[in-house]
């Protein structure tokens, strides 16, 4: 359970290059200022290296994109 005073929020971004996308990025960067907590869940890709932001308050949940990480993000995000 997160702390009330701490504002947090859960993303998803189904891609593997979120630095790509400044309006996603930034929209991270900006909630981070603001003191909010990011967990940012998102595929994974060799090819393409993981965000770099760099705060405590972002946590960075990687999954592929098959039946089993499916499930495992689905029950993540329900139990958040």
């Amino acid at each position: 359970m997160k702390n009330i005073q701490h504002p947090a929020i859960a993303l998803f971004f189904d891609r593997p290059y979120v630095d790509a996308h400044p309006c996603f990025r930034e929209m991270i960067v900006s909630l981070l200022a603001k003191g909010w907590e990011v967990d940012l869940f998102m595929e994974y890709s060799g090819t393409h290296p993981l965000p770099v932001i760099d705060s405590p308050g972002l946590r960075i949940f990687i999954f592929q994109k098959n039946r089993f990480d499916h499930g495992v993000l689905l029950l993540r995000l329900i139990f958040y």
